[in-house]
């Protein structure tokens, strides 16, 4: 990757992190295992059920990863309040 292309996607992948934490709740990785599990996520999502977290977990691994939480908030899968 050329030094620009570097500089630019770290700037909107800081820009895109930014954006997410001030527009959705906080959901906390309570194990510490780097992805959020059902429970993990419905602490601050409680409308989310077992089929709308299999939509979110895009790579199917059985976790939901930072990037696919935030995926499923700009998507509108999941609704950011406020």
């Amino acid at each position: 990757m050329t030094p620009i292309r570097v500089t630019l996607a770290a700037m909107l992948t800081l820009t895109g992190a930014q954006a997410f934490a001030t527009t959705a709740p906080a959901v906390t990785d309570s194990d510490g295992n780097g992805s959020y599990s059902l429970a993990e996520i419905q602490a601050a999502f409680p409308e989310v059920t077992d089929q709308t977290y299999a939509k979110i977990d895009a790579d199917g691994n059985g976790t939901v990863s930072p990037d696919e939480l935030a995926a499923a908030i700009n998507d509108g899968v999941l609704k950011a309040q406020g």
